[in-house]
């Protein structure tokens, strides 16, 4: 079973990674789907050029253009079919690896146990059982009577806290006391019984039993075994002793406690001690009464003192204030004329930028499409209220929005702006420029367009990352690194 979870968690690992493969597969392909279905839209609506090439349009090129992106598009809704069969089918595996996996703490658990048993289990082994069991037992019996006398001795001690009980615990304790002493006299009187008043007369019985106990599992040290019984015996009677010993000096004490408290009734007087507690509970309360008196007073002062710092703190902020309005007051005029120019010659900076972007960008993206579209124009237009800054491309001398654009020509006109800004950053000498997957969706063509740009207009710049799946980029860079998956690490190599 433990295998089976192993190899359960090896599974889901891999499931993981494939629903992880899926999920990115499956968003490219809603993607293609969506700008498909809004060019086969766009064509449908289209009339007079074509929305896809800016050629006239007519009944054959149109019905052409639509079959085809119907075929992709069909293509595409094959693909996530297939993707949502195999999501299903590896949810079904995960269930399965989620069902063995959620047994993995219980399995730990039976593991964990069974090498605790094999261990025990060796140890075990290698001990004398009978031995330690014969051991245990005579060590039980010494404990046992140790812990009557320690309960006996506990029971001596609680009975100093009850002094009208006392003396009939006295006699407890000496009856107690008594039975310990029969108890030590009948384990002396059964220790002769056995035959065992000498050492002598112990070892010759050994001698006669020899054999017996070789045959019984190590009794062979019955001799120190004996010793060890001997050594607690002593040690009991020393219990003993000292417990008499407490007993005399617990009962000494309690004859004089007795004296004293003897003494102290004879002293004590009721009437007076009643009078004395009236009035230590009127002198408390007086007490209370004028301490809770001060606390308020003390706490209202700190109020009040806490009120006059933070008043004398407001004002001197409010005078501090007074002397900042003035002095902006002052200032104001000569501020507005600041602010003016500063936002004249941010005006004039702004406009310079754009029709350098808008040059560089212009120029890239009329190469891009090989003369299809002249240029660009960046424009200031006013939308609901707000102005904002649209692009429009010239197309046969005519101003047309983004959305004339195709896909890949849509790709191109970004590229060209990314370009163009990092070209006009590079004159603030930009140190590094980072383009990722800059040519999806571009045909052969202008993906080597693509290589001609990034050839006569980064070098401008000191060093150009680009991270792409196209082979055609590898032409235009001076270093090539190359990273592929491959049994389950990804080997990088450098070109």
């Amino acid at each position: 079973m433990y295998l089976t979870v192993q190899k359960a968690r090896e599974v889901d690992k891999v499931i993981n990674e494939e629903f992880e493969r899926l999920s990115q597969q499956k968003g490219f392909l809603i993607s293609e789907e969506k700008r498909l279905l809004e060019l086969i839209e766009r064509l449908n609506s289209a009339t007079g050029s074509c929305p896809v090439c800016g050629r006239e349009l007519t009944d054959d090129h149109k019905r052409e253009l639509i079959l085809s992106y119907s075929l992709e598009l069909e293509k595409v809704r094959k693909g996530l079919r297939g993707i949502d069969v195999e999501e299903k089918r590896l949810d079904g595996e995960r269930r399965k690896v989620e069902e063995v996996l959620s047994k993995q703490d219980l399995v730990m658990k039976y593991k964990q146990l069974a090498d605790e048993l094999n261990k025990i289990s060796q140890d075990l082994k290698d001990l004398e059982v009978e031995k330690l069991k014969s051991n245990s037992d005579e060590y039980e019996k010494m404990k046992s009577r140790l812990d009557f006398l320690k309960e006996s001795e506990e029971k001596s001690l609680k009975s100093l806290a009850n002094f009208d009980s006392l003396v009939e615990r006295l006699e407890k304790v000496k009856f107690s006391y008594l039975e310990v002493q029969n108890s030590k006299d009948q384990l002396l009187s059964r220790l002769k019984e056995k035959g065992f008043s000498t050492i002598e007369e112990l070892e010759a019985e050994i001698r006669k039993l020899k054999v017996s106990y070789e045959e019984w599992i190590g009794v062979k040290k019955a001799k120190n075994e004996l010793d060890s019984a001997k050594m607690k015996l002593k040690t009991l009677n020393d219990e003993i002793e000292k417990t008499s010993e407490i007993i005399k000096v617990k009962k000494s004490e309690l004859d004089e406690m007795i004296k004293t408290l003897d003494t102290i009734r004879s002293r004590y007087k009721e009437e007076r001690h009643l009078e004395l507690e009236r009035l230590e509970r009127d002198l408390s309360k007086e007490i209370a009464a004028l301490e809770e008196k001060v606390r308020v007073l003390r706490k209202s002062l700190e109020g009040l003192l806490a009120d006059r710092e933070y008043l004398e703190k407001q004002l001197e902020t409010i005078k501090d204030a007074e002397r900042k309005v003035k002095a902006i007051e002052k200032a104001i005029p000569e501020l507005n004329k600041i602010r003016e120019k500063f936002a004249s010659y941010k005006n004039i900076v702004a406009e310079a930028a754009l029709k350098e972007v808008e040059k560089h960008a212009s120029g890239i993206f009329e190469e891009f499409t090989e003369g299809k579209y002249s240029g660009i124009k960046l424009k200031r237009v006013v939308e609901y209220g707000k102005e904002k800054l649209k692009i429009f491309v010239i197309h046969h001398g005519e101003e047309r929005e983004t959305s004339f654009l195709s896909g890949g020509e849509l790709v191109a006109l970004g590229i060209a702006f990314r370009l163009a800004l990092s070209m006009f950053e590079a004159k603030g000498r930009i140190p590094l420029l980072i383009m990722d997957e800059p040519t999806p969706f571009l045909d052969e063509e202008r993906r080597r367009k693509l290589v001609d740009i990034t050839v006569n207009y980064l070098r401008r710049i000191p060093q150009v990352i680009i991270v792409s799946h196209d082979e055609e980029l590898k032409d235009a860079a001076d270093k090539v690194i190359s990273v592929e998956y491959r049994g389950g690490v990804s080997v990088v190599a450098s070109q």
